[in-house]
């Protein structure tokens, strides 16, 4: 790779930066403010924003095309697959790292199937209250894509926990309760407090939190 496409990010959450000038073989390593590494766009204050704007630009696209292509077919069946097949694809890959915490992206994301659903109603005939979507995803047997995160980040915790997943860094973040002694409480992890939301938010913590509710959810509907 020539030097001239060297390129630099700090990752950074203070106003304040220390930039320092570097240089390989006499060429300075010039500073972006975001970069695309393996599919995600990282931004320097680590705002996954930007991402999922520019995601959900090439799914609506993405989305315009099927409802192009499909216009002819009337089969739930077809429609479904190649929705998840070409655009939902695009709003929920590496979810479990740019999960987004704030309401008006997951709205954002939620906006993509939302179309599609709508479309999908008039081609398949779906009668549905005004705005509601839910029986036309009820007959397509489709989920939210805020639950589907949910599952996701839990499926990620679960591989980490049961080796499936072979990333040492990552399962030593885990904080596993274990108790001084015998109790009632069936909690399995310890979350540590955050003072902020980007902090709670936190990958790991935030698997943890979910799995935390994925087993008192369990729990009681053991006990029932």
């Amino acid at each position: 790779q020539p030097m001239n496409h060297q390129q630099k990010m700090i990752w950074i959450k203070r106003q304040l930066v220390f930039d320092y000038s570097y240089t390989i073989n006499g060429s300075v390593v010039d500073r972006v403010a975001s970069n695309s590494d393996l599919g995600v766009l990282f931004t320097a204050d680590l705002n996954f924003r930007p991402h999922i704007d520019s995601i959900c630009c090439r799914a609506l696209k993405s989305l315009g095309f099927v409802m192009r292509t499909m216009n002819e077919f009337k089969l739930s069946g077809s429609l479904k697959t190649v929705y998840c097949s070409l655009v939902r694809s695009m709003l929920e890959y590496a979810s479990v790292l740019w999960d987004p915490f704030v309401v008006i992206d997951s709205c954002h994301l939620e906006r993509v199937q939302r179309r599609f659903l709508s479309s999908a109603a008039y081609m398949l005939k779906i009668v549905h209250p005004p705005h509601d979507y839910t029986p036309v995803l009820r007959a397509l047997g489709l989920t939210s894509l805020a639950d589907r995160r949910v599952k996701a980040n839990l499926a990620f915790l679960k591989k980490l926990i049961d080796g499936s997943l072979n990333a040492p860094s990552l399962l030593v973040q885990v904080n596993f309760k274990v108790p001084h002694r015998a109790t009632r409480s069936r909690v399995p992890f310890v979350v540590p407090l955050h003072c902020t939301n980007y902090g709670k938010n936190k990958p790991i913590d935030r698997m943890m939190r979910w799995g935390i509710i994925d087993s008192a959810e369990t729990t009681c509907l053991g006990k029932r």
